[in-house]
């Protein structure tokens, strides 16, 4: 790719593009993405450090954290987490700290594990599998969409009823 073009959106690479044209971002980040470029591949392992970075810098400012939850659910491991945060009379964050933490630490390593070719197969294999549950459930509920669709669309179709939401949620559901 020539100096200066933008990686292809949603790559390993772009993020880390991002990374190295965001001033907040730590070293450590930048070195994650970079190993990750030159292998193709975010490992579970690389993408939890950063989180634990990230989580560490907002406790390490007087902010509560919970997490972080490993869930697999999606058909891939993934990391939940939150901390506590308030707004002001604005609407604003009360502490930009948590949002600063995470974009020094870990937003644009976040991205780019579950952006990976191979994490997204993962969760379309784990998507398909809940299918059949899914469809059941819906048609209980008197609700139609085209089964033939693509298991993606075929998910957007359903929430948007509060049945299908419904129906999405029972199948633990939680990204598409």
């Amino acid at each position: 790719m020539p100096v200066g073009e933008i990686p292809p959106e949603g790559t390993i690479d772009y993020f880390e593009y991002l990374a190295k044209n965001d001033p907040s971002v730590s070293d450590a980040q930048r070195d994650r993405l970079s190993r990750a470029a030159s292998t193709g591949n975010l490992s579970f392992e690389e993408y939890s450090q950063a989180i634990d970075a990230a989580l560490g810098c907002i406790t390490d400012a007087g902010v509560a954290i919970y997490g972080p939850k490993r869930k697999d659910n999606s058909g891939y491991p993934r990391l939940s987490y939150g901390f506590a945060a308030g707004t002001g009379e604005d609407g604003s964050a009360s502490t930009p700290v948590p949002d600063a933490c995470i974009r020094q630490h870990s937003w644009y390593v976040e991205m780019a594990y579950s952006d990976q070719p191979r994490v997204q197969q993962l969760l379309s294999d784990s998507l398909e599998s809940k299918r059949e549950s899914v469809r059941i459930c819906a048609e209980g509920a008197g609700i139609t969409a085209d089964n033939q669709l693509p298991v993606r669309a075929w998910l957007l179709e359903l929430v948007h009823t509060s049945a299908g939401r419904d129906c999405v949620a029972a199948a633990d559901i939680t990204e598409f």
